[in-house]
């Protein structure tokens, strides 16, 4: 995993950012599930795009509509390459409320983006 200086995000419309604190770049693999549905047996992959404090920005082939609980896995994130600060802001597994949701499409197909906080 790289620590990415600041980047603008093309799947990010201009003049959506919410945050206070300012975002990380990393990549990081994530498995994650509705935990709000009966369904929650049915596990998606996706990737962690950047991280600021109380949430991550995931990228994945499956989105949820916001207000939607997840429940989500680090699968591969070598914290130890990160900067402590960044690393700290981090969680190995999580509940999440899913505050919004872009789709797009690139050279992988139909795609979605989810900005996601920390419950």
């Amino acid at each position: 995993m790289v620590l990415a200086a600041a980047h603008p995000n093309h799947h990010m419309p201009s003049g959506f950012e919410k945050r206070e604190s300012q975002r990380s770049q990393i990549t990081a693999s994530v498995a994650f599930s509705c935990f709000t549905a009966g369904d929650t047996h049915r596990i998606f992959q996706g990737a962690v795009r950047n991280c600021a404090e109380g949430g991550l920005q995931i990228e994945s082939n499956k989105g949820f509509s916001k207000g939607t609980i997840l429940l989500i896995r680090m699968i591969k994130c070598p914290f130890y390459r990160l900067a402590p600060e960044v690393a700290e802001a981090l969680r190995t597994i999580l509940l999440a409320e899913v505050k919004w949701v872009r789709y797009f499409e690139d050279v992988r197909g139909n795609r979605c983006s989810m900005g996601v906080h920390y419950l």
